[in-house]
């Protein structure tokens, strides 16, 4: 027993040199101060856990965020081939529809086909117009070169317009003045009618070879004509003498007695002569014009 009796010394050495209220060595004050450092260690790794941990807590957000958005993407990628197969008209069609979009939709489409319609109407309009309008311009064009004798190269030179020239025949300044009328008895024909009077020349130049016509009437019906050349007369006497014949043929000379109605000067007066026989019964007056006259230069 050696050994347990040195063992059993070393205790009690040591027990000896243990003593109440002896000062600790200084090996515990380092050991306190190791523990002291150790809790702030532990501390600031617990701050720093707490600091980093939003880090984590945003990165698994982002991670749930980037797994949602690839799950969306592959959703939609997985629809995409479909949608792509088909037109536009056969989504219209197959779209479930509800009967107030249907009205609308066609609604809309009755609006469409009426606004295709109005314009169709007002493009036509406004063609019937430019063409109105065209055409008045060119008929204004015409009228234009046709009252200014202008040649236009579509038309070519402008023509009269054709229009018969009035020809006065001599008649319409030849004025009857100072007409009556009696009754005669002759000798053979019986009862005659003698209508006398004046031309007078209202022409400004000379007139010859004025003629005249008279004619009677019962009612309203010419009944018996008679012409003469103005410038004729006979006397009372040789009226109720002479043959018919012969009164006719000198009361119708064509220069007239002593050339009276060769040259009848302007604003002049000649005598005429009428002698109507075998008179109609029912007579109601008589009608006296002058039928035509000419220049007194003209031969």
């Amino acid at each position: 027993e050696p050994a347990g009796q040195k063992e059993t010394q070393d205790l009690d050495e040591l027990e000896f040199d243990f003593h109440p209220g002896a000062k600790e060595p200084q090996e515990s004050t380092a050991l306190d101060d190791l523990e002291l450092d150790l809790e702030f260690d532990l501390d600031g790794q617990e701050a720093n856990r707490k600091e980093d941990r939003p880090d984590l807590d945003n990165f698994e957000l982002d991670l749930d965020l980037e797994t949602e958005t690839t799950s969306q993407n592959q959703m939609t990628q997985r629809t995409e081939p479909h949608q792509k197969g088909i037109a536009s008209s056969s989504l219209a069609s197959a779209s479930i529809q509800s009967p107030d979009d249907e009205e609308t939709a066609e609604a809309s489409e009755i609006s469409r086909d009426n606004s295709k319609k109005n314009t169709g109407i007002r493009f036509l309009l406004l063609i019937i117009l430019l063409l109105l309008l065209m055409a008045a311009g060119v008929f204004g064009a015409i009228l234009y070169a046709q009252k200014n004798n202008i040649s236009l190269p579509f038309i070519g030179s402008p023509t009269a317009t054709a229009r018969p020239e009035f020809q006065d025949p001599g008649n319409l300044r030849i004025t009857p003045t100072g007409v009556s009328h009696s009754f005669l008895t002759h000798e053979s024909a019986g009862r005659l009618l003698v209508i006398a009077g004046n031309i007078r020349n209202e022409y400004p130049q000379p007139r010859r070879h004025v003629q005249l016509r008279a004619r009677l009437f019962a009612g309203e019906e010419a009944v018996a004509t008679r012409m003469i050349y103005a410038g004729n007369t006979l006397p009372e006497i040789e009226l109720t003498r002479m043959s018919i014949a012969t009164i006719e043929k000198e009361l119708n000379k064509q220069d007239g007695d002593r050339n009276l109605n060769q040259s009848i000067p302007s604003g002049k007066e000649i005598p005429f002569m009428f002698l109507f026989s075998d008179l109609p019964q029912g007579l109601s007056g008589f009608e006296i014009d002058v039928l035509r006259s000419l220049p007194a230069s003209q031969q």
